[in-house]
């Protein structure tokens, strides 16, 4: 199983249903394999879920958190929580130092690259 890492960076003020978009945008054509997109509850709604399907050919699963599992392991959550704390500990992207979004976009690039070839 191959893992695809698609990254947008956006304005603070940007909704991440509407940075998900500009994900399908870059993704579209570019993987014609992928069947199924994890993402967490900020990506819920029908708007979305229907883009995948027209723009990608993709299922979206929307994994959420209910109350009820306050303090339990929510299946595949783990793996994007994992990935953002992994990137965390680079020191260029535990702040906001770039002026515009491309660069941070190509530290998110090298810290993940870093994280590869690193033994953890």
């Amino acid at each position: 199983m191959g893992i695809l890492m698609c990254i947008v960076v956006t304005a603070a003020n940007v909704h991440d249903s509407v940075a998900a978009e500009q994900v399908f945008k870059r993704l579209e054509g570019k993987c014609p394999r992928l069947k199924k997109i994890l993402a967490d509850g900020g990506y819920a709604g029908e708007r979305l879920i229907k883009l995948a399907q027209t723009e990608l050919g993709v299922e979206l699963d929307v994994v959420t958190r209910g109350d009820e599992a306050a303090f339990r392991v929510i299946p595949k959550r783990w793996i994007a929580e994992r990935s953002i704390s992994w990137l965390m500990w680079s020191r260029h992207l535990c702040k906001d130092y770039e002026m515009n979004t491309e660069s941070s976009e190509a530290w998110v690039i090298v810290a993940s690259i870093a994280m590869m070839v690193k033994d953890f």
